[in-house]
C-alpha cells in the first residue's frame, strides 16, 4: 500500500499523449473508419441519427426555454424541463438502437418519452413567458414536428395538452 504522495514517485511524469476518440466498442475498422463510437453514434445508422436530431431540438427548446423564462411559472417550467433533459440524454436509448448486437424498440421509444417530457415543459416554459408571438409560434412549430400534435395541441403519444 502507498500513499499519493508516493503514487507520484512510483509513476513519474511522462510524455503528454492526446487521446482519440473512441470507446470500449470501437473496432480497429470502426477507427479507421472515422466511427468512434457505433453504439451511440454511429454515422451509419439511421436511427442513431434520428435520435441525435430528435435529442438536439429537445436541447433547442430547453435552452430557448430557460432564455425566455421571465416569470414564476415560466422559470417553474424551464427548472422542470432542464431538469428532464438531463434524464433524457441517458445513452441507453442510442445503445438499443445501435443493433451491435441488440435492438430493442421498446427502450428507444422510453428515451423518447423522456424527450417528450423535456419538450412539453420546455414549450410551456416559452409559451407562459413573455416571450413574442412570432418566437411562441416558431417554438410551438418545433414542439408540434417534435411530439407529433394533433389540430387541437394534443400529442398523439401521451394524449397530453400544450396549452
Amino acid at each position: 500500500m502507498v500513499t499519493i504522495s508516493q503514487l507520484l514517485d512510483l509513476f513519474p511524469q511522462g510524455q503528454t499523449i492526446e487521446p482519440r476518440p473512441f470507446s470500449w466498442s470501437t473496432t480497429a475498422d470502426d477507427m479507421k473508419d472515422g466511427n468512434y463510437y457505433p453504439l451511440w453514434q454511429d454515422k451509419n445508422n439511421e436511427v442513431h441519427r434520428l435520435q441525435w436530431e430528435h435529442l438536439n431540438i429537445c436541447i433547442e427548446l430547453m435552452n430557448k426555454a430557460l432564455e425566455c423564462a421571465d416569470n414564476e411559472e415560466s422559470r417553474h417550467s424551464a427548472a422542470i424541463a432542464r431538469g428532464l433533459l438531463d434524464r433524457a440524454e441517458h445513452s441507453c436509448q442510442m445503445w438499443w438502437g445501435s443493433n451491435r448486437p441488440m435492438w430493442d424498440i421498446n427502450l428507444i421509444h422510453m428515451g423518447l418519452l423522456d424527450q417528450l417530457r423535456t419538450v412539453v415543459n420546455a414549450y410551456q416554459a416559452i409559451n407562459k413567458s413573455g416571450a413574442s408571438e412570432e418566437t411562441k409560434r416558431e417554438y410551438y412549430y418545433c414542439t408540434v414536428a417534435t411530439v407529433g400534435l394533433d389540430d387541437n395541441g394534443q400529442c398523439a403519444i401521451s394524449g397530453w395538452m400544450l396549452n
